[in-house]
């Protein structure tokens, strides 16, 4: 079943043409990867797709209200507050499951750092912790890869594979080429 279906969605500002005429619909356990080169409109059409944005024309039909799970370029991390404090915020427990997620990700050792003294990396990571333990059935990254070491990068497609498995959906942009077993839309052809 498609919970979202896109026909010649474009996006104006000015007399710049931002997005042209996309087509594609999105169905529950799929793995979307939104590809284009930097500046293409990917960051636009997440926002189209999440509703921050209004495309200038074309349709958006999203046919579930089901609450969408959305990282993007600001890691909506608190810089005054420690690692511990910002997962509790957030409504994560310090357990089992989260403190082997701090040492996966190597921040264990920085739980009671505050998060303004991490550098961008490690907030990145951080910030998909939180992803790590979402619920919801659509998750939506935009550049989920940058700023991530290659141990890091694995973690987040065990990730990617066990959301398709659970018949959640993913959507996410990249402009590096991923040997993941995903469904492509691109935007810049």
């Amino acid at each position: 079943m498609h919970f979202l279906e896109a026909k010649n969605i474009s996006y104006k500002i000015n007399d710049r043409n931002i997005l042209s005429s996309i087509t594609f619909d999105i169905g529950f356990g799929e793995l979307v990867k939104i590809s284009g080169r930097n500046g293409s409109g990917k960051t636009t059409l997440l926002k189209i797709i999440i509703g921050l944005t209004k495309q200038t024309k074309g349709s958006l039909t999203r046919k579930s209200e089901e609450k969408i799970c959305f990282l993007g370029h600001k890691s909506g991390l608190k810089n005054y507050l420690t690692v511990r404090e910002n997962l509790l915020i957030q409504d994560l427990k310090i357990d089992s499951l989260n403190l082997d997620l701090l040492e996966k990700f190597n921040l264990k050792r920085h739980i009671d750092n505050s998060v303004g003294t991490l550098s961008f990396g490690q907030q990145k990571k951080l910030s998909l912790i939180r992803i790590l333990n979402a619920k919801e059935r659509i998750i939506i990254l935009d550049e989920p890869f940058v700023g991530l070491d290659e141990e890091s990068k694995n973690i987040l497609r065990e990730f990617m594979d066990s959301v398709k498995k659970d018949n959640r959906t993913l959507i996410f942009t990249s402009h590096i080429d991923l040997e993941d077993n995903y469904r492509e839309i691109k935007i810049d052809d």
